[in-house]
C-alpha cells in the first residue's frame, strides 16, 4: 500500500470513529441540531475522500535494473537494419548489481539509431505526465551518438520523433562511466500525455551519419519511470 494510500485508510476510519462518536453525542443534548456537523468533521470527509481519489488514480510506474535476468517488458525499436538486445553483465548503472541491457546496431548512412520501448499503464485519468530517469552508457563505435527518449500514447516508429536526453550530475547519480538522465530537465515542458491506458516510453541513442557499414552498441540500465494524472 502505498503512503497516500494509507493515510486515505486511516483518516477514512478515523472519521467513521468519530462519527459514531459524534452521533452518540448527539443523542445526549437535545439542543444540537440533528442535520448539523463540526466543521473539523467536515474537513475530515473531504480530505478523505480526495486522497482516496488520487490514490486510485495513482500509477507505481516502471522500474527496470535487469537483475532479474528478464529484458521485459522492453523490446528494441522498429528502426531498420540489424538490431539486437541482450542482457549484458558487468559494471551495471545502478551500482549495486551486475546487469544491464544492450542494443547492437548496424547502421550507415543519415538517420539512423537504436532505441528500446517499453509500454507502461497510464492512469484511469487518460490524461498523464510522466516522470523519468535512466542511466546510458556508449558500449561500442558510439562516442558521437546522442542520447534520446520518447514519451507517447503511439508506439515511436523513427528517431525523429525523440527529444535529446539531458545529463543529470546529481539525480540520478551517475555510476562509473555511466550517464545519468532525468525528465524533465530543468526548463523541460512536461507535456500530458492523452493515453487509451498505454503510455509508450522509449529511450535510445542518433548515430551521426557514416558512409560505410558500422556495428555499435549502448548500454541501459536503472529505469525509474513514474506515471501519474496531470492536474
Amino acid at each position: 500500500m502505498t503512503t497516500r494510500s494509507a493515510l486515505a485508510s486511516t483518516l477514512s476510519e478515523t472519521f467513521i470513529s468519530n462519527w459514531h462518536c459524534f452521533q452518540e453525542k448527539k443523542g445526549t443534548k437535545k439542543e444540537m441540531n440533528s442535520k448539523s456537523l463540526p466543521v473539523w468533521l467536515l474537513v475530515m470527509l473531504a480530505l478523505t475522500l480526495v486522497l482516496s481519489a488520487n490514490s486510485a488514480l495513482a500509477k507505481g510506474g516502471l522500474h527496470s535494473d535487469f537483475e532479474d535476468d528478464s529484458l521485459k517488458p522492453w523490446q528494441v525499436g522498429p528502426n531498420g537494419g540489424d538490431q539486437a538486445l541482450s542482457l549484458g553483465t558487468g559494471d551495471d548503472g545502478c551500482g549495486v548489481g551486475k546487469s544491464f541491457a544492450n542494443a547492437k546496431f548496424q547502421h550507415a548512412g543519415d538517420n539512423q539509431a537504436v532505441w528500446i520501448v517499453a509500454p507502461v499503464a497510464g492512469t484511469v485519468a487518460g490524461n498523464d505526465l510522466v516522470m523519468m530517469d535512466w542511466s546510458a552508457k556508449n558500449a561500442l563505435n558510439c562516442d558521437l551518438c546522442t542520447p534520446m527518449f520518447y514519451i507517447g500514447a503511439e508506439e515511436p516508429t523513427s528517431i525523429a520523433q525523440f527529444q535529446k536526453a539531458i545529463t543529470s550530475p546529481r539525480d540520478p547519480i551517475p555510476f562509473s562511466d555511466w550517464a545519468a538522465y532525468h525528465y524533465p530537465a530543468p526548463g523541460d515542458y512536461q507535456k500530458p500525455v492523452v493515453n487509451k491506458g498505454t503510455i509508450y516510453v522509449a529511450i535510445g541513442f542518433a548515430a551521426p551519419s557514416t558512409k560505410d557499414k558500422q556495428i555499435s552498441a549502448v548500454n541501459f540500465d536503472c529505469v525509474d519511470i513514474t506515471v501519474y494524472p496531470a492536474p
